[in-house]
């Protein structure tokens, strides 16, 4: 199936979709994360995509501007959502206790004096998608159908992948290349895409 000969170009490889059911097929974003090639039959998860935005205290006389990385930011928070109101009096605190802003990816213009404040709203932005490993204690949601190479100048962006319909079982693989268990293939078919 899909092998072929064109020209001086050849073209082969084996698909994870079938033709038991009508497929989706959708380009998913990649996570920032995946570095590595995608064989079909990988499972996919998602993974939020933090975005933030920090506004400065309408009374702060030291602080006049601030911006904030929103992937440094959700890291420090552990978490991809919510507001966090930093204020200043000898140090930056952030509920009650101690904060080194630049631990949370803030950058400030000015010099910080006391009463001044910082409220960084932390909400996800998009959703990318990943190898979904054997450990992981999500969901897969995906299937690659496609090989994809995210690697090198020209890496892809995005991965072809099965999000409704039937996938092959026997290439069916986490991203550390094993087998998914019977709970992973049934959370696979909660998402839509039914192993046969």
């Amino acid at each position: 199936m899909n092998e072929g000969f064109l020209g001086k170009f050849s073209f082969g490889g084996e698909r994870a979709a079938t033709d038991d059911h009508p497929v989706v097929l959708h380009y998913l974003p990649l996570a920032s994360t995946v570095t590595a090639k995608l064989e079909p039959g990988t499972l996919l998860k998602s993974t939020d995509v933090p975005g933030a935005t920090v506004t400065i205290g309408e009374s702060n006389t030291g602080v006049t501007a601030a911006t904030v990385d929103a992937a440094t930011f959700a890291a420090k928070a552990a978490t991809t959502t919510g507001s966090f109101a930093f204020s200043y009096d000898t140090e930056w605190k952030l509920s009650g206790s101690a904060a080194t802003i630049a631990d949370y990816g803030i950058s400030l213009t000015g010099s910080p004096v006391s009463g001044d404040t910082l409220t960084v709203t932390l909400a996800v932005a998009d959703v990318a998608y990943e190898a979904f490993l054997s450990t992981d204690e999500g969901e897969p949601v995906a299937v690659v159908d496609l090989p994809c190479d995210p690697t090198g100048d020209k890496g892809e962006k995005s991965v072809c992948a099965v999000v409704h319909g039937t996938v092959k079982t026997r290439l069916l693989k986490t991203g550390d290349a094993v087998a998914p268990t019977g709970g992973q293939i049934a959370a696979l078919a909660r998402h839509g895409v039914f192993a046969v």
